[in-house]
């Protein structure tokens, strides 16, 4: 595995940096999360024996399945190896974004009055060399009448505060980026197909499937305290006693969770926030976990936050588009190249009202018949 690349190899994983291209050895692992914001990787690379060690930790790095870049980031570890045929190093890294989970939140006076909520956050991640890019379609809607910083509180949390108010995600871009946007605005060329049936009828690419997450974070409601601006139409009394409620039709036990946001804020901030958080931690709750063949379909490296027709009749679902919400490509030995993808309800990111979720299928059939 040595240079040059090929560039017609598609399903390669690359690591890219100081303007070389280094193909991935065995037991590569590319791990992305709409979740967690940074893209993380582990990939072992060769080289020869008598040249120094090309990667050394704090390089910018690029990933790269084939032509398409998947993660941009640093160089946290370059640890060495060697056996009998190669010498190599374990590159290890994250997205440029992964500074922002880990780093303070700093801005001069700590407080924007009347700004839309992406002058708040370009604000927060310029120090670290990151654009934002709001995707296309996406509305910022009001400005922000205030938000503070919270002593400590991160560059990540600060910004997924403020973001909340108006119902949007903050994500990383694969060039090393932030960017503002909703759940699922795209639809993936692929399908997931696995179960019995379809796998017979439509070819499968399922290897196996599990269900994830549990109700450990679920609220039977969400309620939400605020103080707003006094105006012609909201006398004093009024404006220091906002509240907003959002219901979780699912959790049918007593279990209130109250939220205190900061700062003057609207009774539609307030709303937007307590909808947002009975949506999130659904989405949080509840989902599959799909491995399928193969980084690619049709080149094209699966993505997060993009809908994917899922057909499976063991899950009871029939070509309902799901929302791909982390993927973990990896090599091995034993499995050869492949994805495990999360797939969760694209209603539990979006701004609709929560539906309750209808028990279908042969897991929910078994369920009904041992109820009798």
């Amino acid at each position: 595995m040595t240079n040059p690349v090929n560039p017609l190899d598609r399903d390669d994983v690359i690591v890219r940096c100081k303007g070389v291209d280094y193909v991935g050895w065995t037991q590569s692992e590319v791990d992305r999360s709409l979740e967690t914001l940074a893209g993380t990787f582990s990939i072992p690379i060769t080289f020869d024996y008598s040249r120094p060690a090309p990667i050394v930790r704090g390089d910018t790095v690029q990933v790269l399945f084939g032509k398409t870049v998947v993660v941009s980031g640093w160089v946290l570890s370059a640890e060495p190896f060697y056996n009998k045929s190669d010498v190599g190093l374990r590159v290890l890294g994250r997205d440029r974004a992964g500074d922002l989970i880990k780093s303070s939140a700093l801005h001069k006076g700590g407080q924007w009055r009347g700004v839309l909520v992406d002058r708040i956050v370009r604000d927060l991640v310029a120090p670290f060399g990151m654009d934002v890019v709001v995707e296309d379609g996406i509305d910022l809607g009001k400005k922000i009448d205030d938000f503070k910083l919270a002593h400590g509180e991160t560059v990540l949390d600060a910004a997924s505060r403020v973001v909340r108010l108006r119902g949007l995600l903050i994500t990383r871009t694969a060039l090393g980026h932030v960017a503002l946007t909703k759940a699922g605005t795209r639809v993936f060329a692929g399908a997931i197909v696995g179960g019995r049936q379809y796998a017979q009828e439509r070819g499968g690419n399922v290897i196996e499937m599990s269900g994830v997450g549990t109700d450990e974070n679920r609220h039977s409601e969400y309620i939400a305290f605020g103080q707003g601006h006094t105006t012609a139409q909201m006398d004093f009394e009024t404006a220091r006693q906002l509240k907003a409620r959002a219901v979780d039709p699912e959790i049918t036990r007593y279990m209130p969770l109250v939220l205190n946001p900061e700062g003057n804020i609207t009774k539609e901030d307030l709303q937007t926030l307590v909808d947002h958080t009975a949506r999130v931690r659904r989405g949080q709750a509840w989902g599959y976990r799909y491995k399928v063949e193969g980084w690619t379909v049709n080149g094209v490296p699966w993505p997060t936050n993009e809908r994917v027709a899922v057909w499976d009749d063991i899950a009871g679902i029939n070509g309902e588009e799901w929302l791909i919400t982390s993927v973990k490509q990896h090599c091995d030995l034993k499995d050869g190249k492949v994805s495990e993808l999360v797939v969760k309800p694209v209603d539990a990111y979006a701004t609709a009202p929560l539906k309750t979720k209808q028990k279908k299928g042969f897991i929910a059939s078994k369920q009904n018949k041992g109820a009798r």
